[in-house]
């Protein structure tokens, strides 16, 4: 058993992969999220936030090796990160309220 502590850092992933690997969602629900996802990062974000947004929630890198993998301060990258998140929190009445 391993035990899950809930940060700033974690929290929108670990409700993400909970929605999408939740048993009470169906195939359409959880392709309607993906396609949102997905609109999401190509329409609101910026090149970088695409980047760092894919290392960190994708591909599951630290914000840390990001930083080094970028040359740039961890703390960019964080900031990156956040703005990244709100930006999608933005997009998603817009891409849901259709």
């Amino acid at each position: 058993n391993n035990v899950i502590n809930f940060n700033d850092i974690n929290n929108d992933y670990l409700i993400y992969e909970y929605y999408i690997n939740s048993d009470a969602n169906t195939s359409n629900q959880k392709e309607s999220m993906l396609r949102f996802l997905k609109n999401a990062i190509d329409i609101a974000l910026t090149d970088k936030q695409k980047m760092y947004f894919i290392e960190y929630f994708l591909n599951g890198k630290s914000i840390k090796e990001i930083a080094e993998q970028t040359n740039r301060d961890t703390s960019t990258v964080s900031r990156q990160i956040t703005r990244s998140k709100e930006r999608i929190r933005k997009f998603a009445p817009l891409y849901f309220n259709k």
